[in-house]
């Protein structure tokens, strides 16, 4: 069966794929190209990288050095580093991740302080009568302790952290959200 006869007053309207046909190479020119071999005296070429050749991977204080405060905010050292990095988007996902290590660092030795060992040393080994506090007593004691000197130190870093947020906040903002709060507590006070 055949294609069916062309509509005589359609015009014939050339193939999208006309260019790439007049490219195509057949397999007999393939096979009749003959490449010419070469010596081997001269060395291998080595990959060429787009990096600078003075790259090292960072880690550890240089990582901190780098990636930190340090660079934050300068334009000049934070354009050289992004090149040896292989972008600014790179250097950027590299700050975050050493900015998170140095706070997971931080609160690593925050919590060290908070140890039963830390504060077993603060209790008495006697009671006011002069009775010796048996072992696991004071350990229990020491606990407790322990926690709520955390809890009370936590409570007192989150109170911070608010205080600084809200410094950077705007005079008008912070108006603008006091008002806000100020109805509600009418609302809840009036239902």
């Amino acid at each position: 069966m055949s294609a069916p006869p062309s509509v005589p007053g359609e015009a014939a309207k050339p193939t999208p794929s006309a260019p790439q046909a007049a490219m195509a190479i057949s397999m007999k020119e393939l096979t009749s190209v003959k490449l010419k071999k070469t010596q081997g005296d001269r060395p291998q070429v080595e990959r060429t990288h787009s990096l600078d050749p003075n790259y090292k991977i960072l880690s550890g204080s240089a990582a901190k050095k780098a990636y930190g405060g340090e660079t934050k905010g300068d334009l000049i050292s934070e354009l050289k580093l992004s090149h040896t990095l292989g972008g600014v988007g790179k250097l950027r996902s590299e700050q975050a991740k050493a900015q998170e290590e140095s706070e997971k660092e931080q609160y690593k030795k925050f919590l060290a302080k908070f140890t039963a060992e830390n504060f077993l040393q603060k209790i008495p080994e006697r009671d006011p009568a002069g009775n010796e506090i048996p072992r696991w007593k004071r350990e229990m004691l020491a606990k407790k302790a322990a926690d709520k000197a955390k809890q009370e130190s936590l409570d007192e870093r989150a109170r911070a952290e608010e205080a600084r947020r809200q410094a950077t906040v705007p005079q008008w903002k912070r108006q603008l959200i006091q008002q806000k709060t100020e109805e509600e507590k009418k609302r809840c006070h009036d239902a």
